[in-house]
């Protein structure tokens, strides 16, 4: 059950952060085959890293887990970033296909709209480990003050479990 609510997690991030430049580019025309693919890409990697042993240490540690998922939700909310990152991956895929005596972009063209997509995807992931740091640090702040003052009050609540994974 576990491995299930995982993939589900994973494959809605992977769906929230691709909602905007899927949009974006089924209404300039792209590729949709092309695009489509990027994304299963892109679910492919985080449904494999998820069943490593790497993953598995991961989930250990609360603060850092609930800081990469909130981390890529915020990051699939900032929208202007997704459409600069298509841009930066367009213009990428212009410059390289006129050093190689290449035709201009064509939105219709399967493997320059793959390329796009997967140059995208890059970039967002790039956007959100920035994202999930700033959770990070927020959370770890956050929980780190909690617990200095639940120590001068001799108190004890639900978030000091949170706290002992700082320690």
């Amino acid at each position: 059950m576990k491995s299930k609510k995982s993939d589900l997690l994973w494959l809605s991030i992977c769906v929230a952060n691709a909602a905007v430049g899927s949009v974006l580019g089924i209404a300039l025309e792209f590729n949709k085959a092309a695009m489509s693919l990027g994304v299963v890409v892109f679910v492919m990697l985080f449904l494999c890293l998820s069943r490593t042993g790497f993953y598995n240490r991961l989930i250990q540690n609360v603060v850092l887990y609930r800081s990469i998922i909130m981390g890529y939700f915020i990051n699939a909310l900032l929208f202007p970033l997704h459409i600069y990152s298509g841009c930066a991956a367009a213009i990428v895929i212009d410059k390289s296909g006129r050093l190689l005596g290449l035709k201009n972009i064509s939105n219709t063209d399967f493997f320059q709209t793959l390329l796009m997509t997967l140059i995208t995807g890059i970039c967002l992931n790039i956007i959100a480990a920035f994202v999930i740091a700033i959770v990070y640090y927020l959370q770890k702040l956050t929980l780190t003050v909690a617990w200095k003052i639940s120590e001068k009050d001799n108190s004890k609540s639900d978030i000091l479990d949170d706290c002992r994974v700082i320690e």
